[in-house]
């Protein structure tokens, strides 16, 4: 229910339901069935009980050892394995490393610095090399804890730890990627002198696009509406007051209703919501 309908076939799951040794499966499945039943059936004869527990008991040794080759099959034969952290430390997995007899040739962690460090040990003890993607100036990892030593144990990441650690020969150990192609120049100038020393450039295909610029907006909404790409309202002194909930998340209604207003506007013109 968690996997975008886009990505589904490639699931471990879809991929079982379609790999060859699949039908055998689905055959020992059955049989297995049939005999629970009998098991279950009150009126089935002692004898036949008897052999249906016997035989449950070797479909399902069966079942588990097809299961088990089917997908260490098709681990096998994949170039590239998609997990989470913690599915790394599934037994699936741990089974076919164990039967391949190595790691991973490497381990890539995408988003490590929202990555508790204890979960990126699952993944990088199942590999022989690793490269850490992530933006330690972003969110940090999630820490259900009220605890002040909690917080500053777990809040520093291993991407953060490895961003000032240098190789044996001297050399940095991390490297950044200095070219954006998401957003205006405009905007990413204020994100790079903020939180980047001004490194961040914008690649030219998206340096001066603007939401006017689409082809459905209505022309000549840049003379009656603020379309600038960074648009920053001060809203001190305007009675908007910061409210905190009982889980700790601040909010403010006064704020929102601003933008509110300034998307609306948006949509007014010609901007779709998906935009």
């Amino acid at each position: 229910a968690r996997i975008k309908s886009s990505i589904q076939p490639y699931s471990l799951e879809s991929l079982v339901q379609c790999a060859d040794g699949t039908e055998v499966v689905n055959d020992v499945r059955s049989e297995l069935a049939s005999y629970v039943k009998v098991l279950s059936d009150e009126k089935s004869r002692y004898s036949d009980r008897r052999v249906a527990r016997r035989e449950v008991k070797i479909l399902r040794k069966e079942l588990r050892a097809r299961e088990e080759g089917v997908v260490a099959d098709l681990l096998m034969n994949s170039d590239v394995v998609l997990a989470t952290n913690v599915g790394a430390g599934s037994s699936t997995l741990s089974k076919y490393l164990q039967k391949r007899g190595e790691g991973f040739d490497l381990v890539v962690i995408d988003e490590a610095a929202q990555a508790l460090e204890a979960s990126c040990w699952i993944s990088i003890l199942k590999g022989k090399r690793l490269v850490l993607a992530g933006d330690h100036k972003q969110l940090p990892p999630t820490i259900k804890s009220n605890e002040v030593r909690v917080q500053r144990g777990l809040g520093r990441t291993l991407f953060e730890r490895i961003m000032g650690s240098k190789q044996e020969d001297g050399k940095q150990m991390s490297r950044m990627l200095r070219t954006q192609y998401r957003m205006n120049a405009d905007i990413a100038n204020w994100a790079s002198k903020a939180s980047y020393g001004g490194n961040l450039i914008s690649h030219k295909t998206v340096e001066a696009h603007k939401l006017s610029d689409l082809p459905h907006v209505t022309p000549g909404v840049d003379d009656v509406l603020n379309f600038s790409p960074l648009l920053l309202i001060d809203s001190a002194g305007c009675d908007m007051h910061e409210t905190v909930n009982s889980a700790g998340s601040r909010y403010n209604d006064g704020e929102a209703k601003v933008v509110a207003i300034h998307v609306e506007s948006l949509l007014a013109v010609g901007v779709k919501p998906n935009e």
